[in-house]
């Protein structure tokens, strides 16, 4: 597939307002590889203006990201997502199926955002939903900032569906979601120093619900 570099850039200042079903810096990601770019001080506003269902999401990277390999791309500064009205909401990527998110190394922060969605489910601070049959990993992600929502609220995933394989993930406040069979994913040495709050329903340090 086709391959974005960001050569070591920053974007800073990158401010999106949008109320349709999925956005990020990029709607969709499919089949591709996006690596080496950092975000600084990135807002994202969305305003649905009915519940969103389905295969939809919400991210500073992308909102729906499919079959594709992300790396070293970091999200610092004061950023913020605030997505009313919206599923799968995360602080880098929305809805992942069947793809691979990886940093070099996890010693300092490498996403640092506030996300909020006062109506909505399926909300983390790195990624939103991660729902495969393939397999999606997650490599070194190390996250501070807040996550607010109404339920199935993470650390690092709102969302993780199917059987796993769990390698030295350390989380802040919380514990790990429950997990389904369906999917094939792992989570390798991942840490959460964020807040979480959820209004109601469930909530983990590093997954919200499998």
């Amino acid at each position: 597939g086709a391959e974005f570099d960001g050569k070591g850039y920053t974007i800073s200042n990158l401010r999106i307002e949008n109320s349709s079903t999925s956005f990020g810096l990029f709607k969709t990601i499919a089949g591709k590889t996006v690596k080496d770019l950092t975000f600084n001080n990135a807002v994202i506003v969305g305003n649905a203006t009915s519940a969103a269902s389905g295969t939809v999401g919400v991210g500073i990277l992308g909102g729906y990201v499919s079959g594709s390999t992300i790396s070293d791309v970091k999200v610092l500064g004061t950023s913020s997502v605030t997505a009313n009205n919206y599923i799968n909401v995360g602080g880098l990527v929305g809805y992942a199926n069947n793809t691979s998110i990886s940093f070099t190394n996890n010693t300092s922060i490498n996403v640092d955002v506030d996300v909020t969605v006062e109506y909505g489910n399926y909300v983390g601070g790195v990624v939103g939903k991660f729902a495969s049959t393939g397999g999606n990993k997650l490599t070194k992600a190390k996250f501070s900032g807040t996550v607010k929502a109404k339920n199935k609220v993470g650390g690092i995933i709102g969302s993780f569906h199917g059987s796993a394989g769990y390698n030295s993930a350390s989380y802040g406040t919380g514990g790990l979601g429950s997990v389904e069979n369906g999917c094939n994913a792992q989570i390798i040495s991942c840490k959460n120093s964020g807040r979480i709050h959820g209004f109601s329903g469930i909530m983990g340090g590093i997954i919200g619900v499998g």
